[in-house]
């Protein structure tokens, strides 16, 4: 007998059937299972979709004992092709950039395993090619690979495809250890004083936000005017722009990166003048009133445009090397919040909020970046409180 399970997008509707049947025992009496996936039948009601379905398995699984239909195993290339990909990737919400990074992935995957059935792929096959890869790449760009492998037999087992996951056998990849790249209270100094003296109100403006606020470069291109409450003195963080060969290089507006990047800062007296100032200045510049929904980093000679997320960075260094500063990047100004904040006194879970972290283990990195006074600074309070 035969049996029928429906597969789900993450709409919870259902797009295809999985069959599954017992065509007989092995010499050690194990069942010999094949399945199958077909996909939904259009124009049915659940039930009687259900019905068809279960009509079809009866009568798949029946030619599949009797030898009248292939049984091998399906491989790994057809897994991707028939059922990961079609139903988990292009059935789920993802970005234009998560597809391009699955594609890129599976069709380097697709090389090393595709011709292998999946049931025979074992932990050390996997262990092997990824010791292969972090052999000749980074930890992070090996981890890419693993993460992809985990979601992937993990849908498979979902799905009844595998008996055993093996990625539950499969080791940690081995990480280098990095030090996070930051300026110093001096080096920020600086910084902010070459940007008032030659930077104009536009950057000016928006270097200011990345040193005061940590936020990441795509947060800052999405900002609008809405966002900004003069009154109270706050702006949301809620919008990030992707620019990237996944986006065919336009502008895509999306949320933030998670949950937790969606958040509401403070505006310190020195970011709200600056912020009134360009507001002005973007008026006259444009000659109009400028309404809520346009942005506050605008494309050039056009308000209701974010600017591209590269021209930020690409700005910020020719600045640095006019100044002879040192060439740190957007996410290197977010470090420097980080590690700053850190120093000053704040706790993990306060700078987790502020720069927007899913996880306390992203804000710890930053200690990291605690020079030599900060330390002493904190050997000096352990030793006072030992004291007592």
């Amino acid at each position: 007998m035969a049996s029928v399970k429906p597969n789900y997008n993450k709409a919870k509707e259902i797009i295809s059937y999985r069959f599954r049947a017992c065509i007989g025992r092995d010499a050690q009496g194990k069942q010999k299972m094949i399945s199958k996936t077909v996909d939904a039948p259009i124009g049915l009601s659940p039930a009687k979709a259900m019905k068809r379905m279960q009509a079809e398995a009866e009568e798949w699984g029946r030619k599949a004992s009797a030898g009248l239909i292939p049984t091998q195993k399906k491989t790994f290339k057809r897994f991707i092709e028939d059922s990961f990909f079609p139903i988990h990737v292009l059935g789920g919400n993802h970005s234009p950039s998560t597809v391009g990074f699955y594609r890129d992935i599976c069709d380097r995957l697709t090389r090393q395993f595709g011709s292998i059935a999946l049931t025979d792929i074992k932990a050390i096959d996997i262990n092997k090619y990824l010791t292969g890869l972090r052999a000749q790449y980074s930890a992070a760009y090996t981890q890419h690979f693993k993460t992809v492998l985990t979601v992937l037999f993990g849908f498979a087992e979902n799905n009844d495809l595998i008996e055993r996951n093996p990625m539950r056998k499969v080791y940690p990849i081995k990480r280098d250890r990095q030090e996070v790249d930051f300026l110093s209270v001096d080096e920020a100094r600086k910084f902010l004083s070459c940007l008032d003296e030659s930077a104009d109100l536009f950057w000016r403006t928006a270097m200011y936000i990345f040193v005061f606020l940590g936020i990441r470069r795509g947060e800052l291109a999405g900002l609008q005017w809405q966002d900004v409450d003069f009154t109270n003195r706050t702006i949301r963080i809620k919008r990030n722009v992707i620019n990237n060969r996944e986006t065919g290089h336009q502008n895509m507006i999306k949320e933030t990166k998670t949950a937790n990047s969606d958040r509401v800062l403070p505006l310190q007296p020195v970011l709200v003048d600056l912020l009134k100032a360009w507001k002005a200045e973007q008026a006259k510049q444009y000659q109009c009133f400028v309404m809520p929904s346009a942005f506050i980093f605008n494309k050039l000679n056009d308000l209701y445009s974010p600017i591209r997320p590269d021209s930020i960075t690409q700005w910020l260094s020719r600045f640095n090397a006019r100044h002879g500063l040192r060439n740190v990047s957007p996410h290197d100004l977010r470090h420097t919040v980080g590690s700053l904040m850190l120093s000053a006194g704040a706790t993990v879970k306060e700078v987790q909020k502020f720069l927007g972290h899913a996880d306390a283990s992203t804000t710890l990195k930053f200690y990291a970046g605690t020079d030599l006074n900060g330390l002493k600074t904190a050997s000096d309070k352990l030793a006072t409180a030992l004291a007592d």
